[in-house]
């Protein structure tokens, strides 16, 4: 998965005794081009959430490259990691739609949201709404330069997932600070009826 970059750099640190992630239950899975925003928006956005949550759940936060460890097998933990979560939070920039995985765990992440009530709070990160629903600009071009690679699941339910994804409250990166989505992804769950921050 090539374009996992981060995470590769993370595996060479990561320890042999670690666990596997596959059932372990998260808070909030985030969703994510390493190569367009892992050493700035997502770093700190998930320190951020990191630092907050955790006095509310051992495991509130799941970033690949922090969370995954050496020897497990990346797409079932990747999955895994998205069921288990509460809240996913995709961040969709340039080139996300150039990511097979990218898009493949957002198809995964609109249907937990439709089977299980995930709550998904899309961020907008350097990209204009429109052109990520229409495939058009840059955003479209990256897809369609590597949609050759991608499975047809992909090819044919991945631009369908962003558009859905589309269609909830959307947030724009550069209109608010990484503490708002904090504060969101803080209280916005606690505001519907019989939601508890730890799973059934």
């Amino acid at each position: 998965m090539e374009e996992r970059q981060c995470k590769r750099a993370k595996f060479t640190e990561a320890s042999s005794s670690s666990t596997s992630m596959i059932g372990k239950n998260n808070y909030v899975f985030l969703n994510f081009r390493g190569p367009d925003t892992c050493n700035g928006f997502i770093d700190h956005l998930y320190h951020r959430l990191r630092d907050v949550g955790l006095p509310f759940h051992p495991n509130f936060v799941f970033k690949d490259d922090e969370n995954l460890c050496l020897g497990e097998p990346i797409a079932e933990n990747l999955l895994s990691a998205i069921k288990h979560s509460k809240v996913s939070i995709p961040v969709i920039s340039k080139n996300y739609a150039a990511s097979e995985w990218c898009l493949r765990e957002l198809i995964h992440i609109m249907e937990c949201k439709e089977s299980r009530g995930q709550i998904v709070l899309p961020v907008l990160y350097k990209v204009k709404s429109k052109d990520v629903k229409h495939m058009q600009g840059k955003f479209g071009e990256a897809f369609k330069s590597s949609m050759d690679r991608f499975d047809e699941e992909i090819k044919q339910q991945g631009p369908e997932a962003l558009k859905t994804a589309l269609t909830l409250r959307v947030y724009e990166s550069g209109k608010f600070a990484n503490g708002y989505v904090v504060y969101l992804v803080l209280t916005y769950p606690c505001r519907k009826k019989n939601f508890s921050i730890n799973h059934p």
